[in-house]
């Protein structure tokens, strides 16, 4: 449910990903991996090691398929200016797509996918500054 393996099919020839985390899907998420050398599995890491990774990226997508509440990592990439991808369907998506302009970007599926990325890249600069904003004024942090 957390959208991995979909993510890694529909993920377009010629662009970076690093994945961050570990768990029961790894070893499939490795044999995916051996012939996309663009694409690296970090593995797991600690909360504070993700945070300071995450101003280096230039977005982070967030594939999960299923409802939850809104993740601490989507929190901590819009803390730090990082542009967010979202899948629709889950609390980070319907998050970024309620401002106007979306604070972020949403796609349902493999077609939408290249789309949505070229259209979070372009917004650049003015994107992360949003990003920056909407964590301080509505998640009550200072960043």
């Amino acid at each position: 449910e957390n959208g991995i393996l979909e993510l890694l099919e529909d993920w377009p020839s010629g662009q970076p990903l690093d994945i961050i985390g570990d768990g029961e899907l790894s070893r499939q998420i490795q044999q995916r991996l051996r012939s996309r050398p663009l694409l690296r599995l970090l593995g797991g890491m600690e909360n504070d090691e993700v945070a300071v990774r995450l101003p280096r990226y230039e977005g982070l997508v967030f594939p999960s398929l299923c409802i939850e509440n809104f993740p601490t990592v989507v929190a901590e990439s819009l803390r730090a200016g990082t542009r967010v991808l979202a899948r629709e369907g889950n609390a980070a998506a319907d998050y970024l797509s309620d401002h106007t302009p979306p604070i972020g970007g949403t796609y349902a599926g493999a077609d939408e996918l290249e789309v949505a990325l070229l259209d979070v890249t372009k917004r650049g600069p003015e994107l992360s500054a949003d990003c920056i904003r909407s964590f301080r004024a509505e998640l009550g942090y200072a960043a």
